[in-house]
């Protein structure tokens, strides 16, 4: 047999000093995620915003598209949009008492404008009592509806917590 060839010992990698991570790194690790955590969040809220705003605007489109078609239905959708409107702002109790130039009042201090006590929107007070298939009727409701969801979008940009 021939003579084996001479083997060298195995010998291990010497170990490398790493201490791990160092105190500014855990505080540089923290503030990165500190800040993705607020742009998630931030992001989270401007969708929820612009989801709430398009989803305004399509029921005003909807209204608006129903104003010479079904009248009565416009205008009935958009007295009821007013209403949930007005509640986003105050309590039920309130707002299902407030009839006449009070509702009217509660209106203008939302849009915070005269159109609804010295303008056309006088006329939502005799609304309910004008004839159902009235297309000015209904454009004047939907013009109402408009005049609070711009509002409202102003005064109350993130929508409500349900």
């Amino acid at each position: 047999m021939p003579d084996a060839l001479p083997l060298r010992p195995l010998h291990a990698p010497a170990e490398l000093p790493w201490p791990g991570p160092t105190a500014v790194e855990w505080l540089l690790s923290l503030a990165v995620g500190f800040g993705l955590l607020v742009c998630l969040l931030w992001f989270a809220r401007r969708v929820r915003r612009l989801r709430w705003r398009r989803s305004l605007q399509k029921e005003l489109d909807r209204l608006a598209s129903l104003v010479n078609a079904t009248p009565e239905q416009a205008t009935r959708e958009a007295m009821v949009l007013i209403r949930q409107l007005l509640l986003l702002h105050h309590p039920r109790e309130q707002v299902a008492a407030i009839t006449g130039d009070a509702w009217l009042a509660h209106l203008e201090a939302l849009c915070a404008d005269t159109w609804f006590s010295a303008g056309n929107g006088r006329e939502l007070v005799h609304a309910g009592f004008a004839r159902p298939d009235d297309p000015r009727t209904a454009a004047l409701a939907l013009e109402a509806a408009d005049r609070l969801v711009r509002a409202t979008l102003v005064r109350l940009p993130d929508p409500p917590r349900a």
